[in-house]
């Protein structure tokens, strides 16, 4: 199936102009509705090159895509109503906000909402992939070639190396 989705910008302060709209253009399987629906579930993608993180869902039985900023969006990891995207020099946490999805137009149309609720300054790590550990985020720091987690007092935290590095 193809689509188009004309990229919806988010709100400008008064008196700004409007930046020009840009029409993406996407194919998806047959069936990829059908078995978003059986599960239950949007499929999260993150892009760098564009600094997206793409949500891809569904409005009835018909998928839909939706684009959120990230300055280059990487790594993402969801966990129990949470969701972290790690972006450039950052890690930013989002919270499910389900009260506000009803209020979210067109009326109806969404089941989840999820707000940014912190960020940890992490400084230019390229975090491309990321995972949940019971209460621990880890992350795989390509810049300096490790697995990391977080902490209050670093930017990130060591874990493990590759015997070779």
């Amino acid at each position: 199936m193809n689509a188009a989705h004309p990229e919806t910008p988010a709100p400008l302060p008064e008196g700004a102009s409007e930046p020009p709209r840009r029409e993406v253009r996407y194919e998806h399987s047959l069936n990829l509705g059908s078995i978003l629906g059986r599960f239950g579930v949007s499929l999260l993608v993150s892009t760098y090159q564009a600094g997206k993180l793409g949500v891809i869902g569904l409005d009835g039985d018909k998928v839909t895509l939706s684009f959120h900023n990230f300055e280059r969006a990487m790594g993402v990891a969801v966990r129990d109503g949470r969701i972290a995207v790690g972006a450039t020099g950052q890690m930013w946490f989002l919270r499910g906000a389900a009260q506000n999805a009803a209020r979210i137009e067109p009326d109806g149309r969404h089941d989840a909402c999820f707000l940014t609720r912190s960020s940890h300054v992490t400084g230019e790590i390229q975090v491309h992939e990321m995972a949940w550990v019971g209460e621990e985020l880890w992350l795989v720091n390509t810049a300096f070639s490790c697995l990391c987690t977080l902490d209050v007092e670093h930017s990130f935290v060591p874990r493990w190396r590759p015997p070779f590095v």
